[in-house]
């Protein structure tokens, strides 16, 4: 069993915080936060108390093996996965005249590995488990599951700076591509996933890892600013750029990284300037993201950089947003809107990602993933941002 004390200090004082004693957990992303198990199908429940020294995590018994990295001795196997369980397994507790936290206003759910299905709670399930409580008040504990995971512990960011070790392997293999002109973006994402997933046999740690990459290359680019990417079947001409967004998860904790190349790799003078503008405006972001500063703040100062270099218009009014054990957590969250009262914290984990949009030669943005230390920021990925 892993240990992470840090975590352990943090969720009591939040719960103390909110008046909490217990918070039962259903959501797989949650699971693996309080319990470093990701659940597979999301059968998962966990049940913190402030006052016990560890969760209990009620887990399908197919899933044991993948339990190894646990940061709680006490995992209960079950073989029935259905509500009528979890209502047994919790009234078995014997929880009795305390409040009790539940995830009764969350929305967004992170994937399962599966991804393809997952099972998640809903009223069924918190009208069983409120059934099983003896004499207890009900809240709704989102907001302060929120609050726990704005901060990353030291071992949560040992598991995100691996998820950014096995992406260096992706990267390469994709810009290797881009020497030549004439491959899709479908190839070049494929070829991107299949290096990084073809790593584990390298890491003897990770369990899960999926890798998700996404190309739009030249006019496809203009759209590269929404909130998804999607790649096609263009295939790349010389000169265009080539956006690849990476999204990958190993072991539950995710990355978020984007890299920009010219395809045929001989930019022009221009681009270049372009290029230097991005990392110019990821560098000054970098020296406001301290502790008590305000994440608006670091968000204008890129932006006044990009301005100031003759680029402005092709900017979109965002810089950047948490990472954890979902791809887009909550804080912090750097953009054109946000209010000046958020202040960015020691551990906060996230994306600084500022980027151009041109209708023809496609989008230009370089993503990096950062952690916030108490005089310094963190740059937890080494590949290169260079077209």
């Amino acid at each position: 069993m892993e240990k992470d004390e840090q975590k352990k200090a943090r969720i009591k004082k939040i719960m103390e915080k909110h008046g909490i004693d217990v918070v039962i957990s259903r959501f797989t992303e949650n699971v693996l936060y309080f319990t470093n198990v990701w659940p597979i199908t999301g059968w998962g429940v966990s049940i913190t108390s402030r006052d016990e020294k560890e969760p209990v995590l009620f887990l399908p018994g197919s899933e044991m093996d993948f339990t190894r990295r646990a940061t709680t001795g006490d995992i209960r196997p079950y073989e029935d996965t259905s509500i009528q369980s979890i209502e047994r397994m919790v009234r078995g507790l014997k929880i009795k005249g305390k409040k009790v936290g539940l995830e009764l206003s969350k929305e967004g759910l992170a994937s399962s590995h599966l991804g393809y299905e997952v099972a998640f709670p809903g009223k069924p399930t918190f009208d069983a488990i409120s059934r099983a409580l003896d004499n207890c008040t009900i809240v709704d504990a989102t907001s302060a599951i929120d609050e726990m995971r704005e901060c990353k512990t030291d071992n949560e960011i040992k598991q995100l700076k691996l998820v950014n070790d096995m992406n260096y392997y992706g990267l390469e293999a994709a810009a290797e591509l881009l020497h030549a002109d004439g491959f899709s973006e479908m190839q070049i994402a494929t070829e991107c996933e299949k290096a990084i997933m073809d790593a584990i046999r390298d890491y003897k740690e990770v369990d899960y890892i999926r890798a998700l990459a996404f190309v739009m290359a030249g006019p496809n680019g203009i759209k590269a600013s929404y909130p998804y990417n999607i790649s096609s079947a263009y295939r790349c001409k010389k000169g265009e750029y080539v956006m690849l967004e990476l999204n990958t998860q190993v072991n539950g904790f995710w990355s978020d990284l984007t890299r920009t190349w010219v395809c045929g790799r001989h930019p022009t003078q221009e681009q270049e300037s372009q290029e230097e503008a991005l990392n110019g405006a990821i560098d000054v972001a970098m020296t406001e993201m301290r502790p008590g500063n305000s994440w608006r703040h670091a968000y204008d100062v890129s932006r006044q950089f990009i301005v100031e270099k003759g680029f402005g218009k092709y900017h979109t009014p965002f810089l950047g947003h948490g990472i954890g054990v979902k791809l887009h957590e909550k804080a912090p969250m750097m953009s054109g809107s946000i209010d000046e009262q958020f202040k960015f914290q020691a551990g906060n984990y996230c994306s600084v990602e500022p980027g151009l949009y041109f209708e023809k030669v496609g989008a230009l943005r370089f993503e990096r993933n950062v952690v916030i230390r108490e005089s310094s920021v963190e740059i937890t990925d080494e590949y290169p941002c260079s077209l």
